[in-house]
């Protein structure tokens, strides 16, 4: 499956189910496995990102904060010059603030 992250990228979290996550700079370590007390079911791709600030995750009604843990790659977009269509991100954020 293709993805629009990289190994190595910053990316900039655009969607979260955790808006604390909103905005955030993220550096995209490697493929997330999955697994783990952070499990996220039926995301799509996931990666392993590092955050200097801790990120929010909500399992089970329990909240963990950490600076590294799984992201799906469709919830962001890499900060280089190679960037999506531009309709692509207005019809996203403009779902979200519907």
């Amino acid at each position: 499956m293709e993805t629009v992250c990289r190994p190595g990228d910053l990316a900039v979290i655009i969607y979260a189910q955790n808006t604390s996550n909103l905005g955030l700079i993220v550096r995209v370590r490697r493929r997330d496995s999955g697994r783990g007390k952070l499990a996220l079911k039926d995301a799509g791709p996931l990666w392993t990102c590092e955050c200097a600030q801790p990120m929010m995750w909500t399992m089970d009604d329990k909240v963990f904060l950490r600076k590294r843990g799984p992201v799906p790659d469709s919830y962001m977009r890499p900060i280089r010059g190679d960037r999506p269509p531009l309709p692509t991100i207005v019809a996203r954020v403009a779902l979200e603030t519907a």
